[in-house]
């Protein structure tokens, strides 16, 4: 009887942990919590905003500008299957005031209705990324 309690009080705590929502503007915070890592590794966090539900499904959206070296970019937009996009403009709802890339820019999508957006700044090494997974 008493494994069966420890059992529940340690599936409560688990269960409850995992049900807390995560919200910063801070730019090292929201890299970390995105990329599970600290900025350093090729990125540099400039501006960040991040949320994540509460909910077990992990939904989140992420607004990032980054510093980022090149080898780091191209291993991103590999990962997230982005291809160039031939629009030379851009719309994500409610964005943060400073997630205005400077002109002249690429900009990069997945196929479809996805819903990660980066965009390259051309005369810098910063890019701007959206990400949402609702």
């Amino acid at each position: 009887m008493k494994n069966i309690y420890i059992f529940l009080v340690f599936s409560v705590c688990i269960s409850m942990v995992s049900c807390i929502e995560r919200s910063t503007t801070d730019a090292a915070k929201s890299y970390e919590l995105w990329a599970g890592e600290k900025p350093g590794h090729g990125a540099w966090a400039i501006h960040g905003k991040y949320w994540q539900s509460a909910h077990f499904t992990k939904e989140y959206i992420t607004y990032l500008e980054l510093t980022v070296v090149p080898r780091w970019k191209t291993e991103y937009l590999s990962q997230s299957h982005l291809i160039v996009s031939p629009d030379s403009t851009f719309s994500i709802s409610d964005p943060p005031l400073w997630f205005k890339p400077k002109r002249p820019y690429k900009i990069w999508k997945q196929p479809g209705n996805g819903q990660i957006l980066c965009v390259e700044e051309l005369a810098s090494s910063h890019v701007f990324i959206f990400e949402a997974q609702l």
